[in-house]
């Protein structure tokens, strides 16, 4: 499930936020000479976050957006800060997985 409002009349110009949720997934394996293990989760996840759009043309937008993700599965846990410009992201460094106990 995924929400965006925008505080302007036109969307991906000027600020909003947005909100995502669903299902997530893991997948590890651990490989050796002799045998592969592998081993996947389902759990929960989401993303929080807000943004600024430009519009460059009637149809092409600019979009500068910054998040925040959680995920945790039965064995697994991450959460991430992440910028986002355009297609492109640049991730800051709070970044944290790590196996539950």
């Amino acid at each position: 499930m995924s929400v965006v409002h925008t505080f302007e009349n036109e969307p991906g110009v000027g600020f909003f936020v947005r909100g995502d949720a669903g299902l997530a997934r893991t997948s590890l394996s651990k490989s050796t000479l002799i045998r592969t293990q592998a081993k996947s989760d389902t759990g929960f996840g989401f993303l929080g976050g807000a943004g600024y759009g430009i519009a460059l043309s009637d149809s092409t937008r600019l979009l500068f957006e910054a998040g925040y993700t959680y995920m945790r599965t039965d064995s697994f846990s991450s959460s991430t800060i992440s910028i986002f410009v355009q297609d492109h992201y640049f991730r800051i460094t709070a970044n944290e997985s790590r196996p539950l106990s």
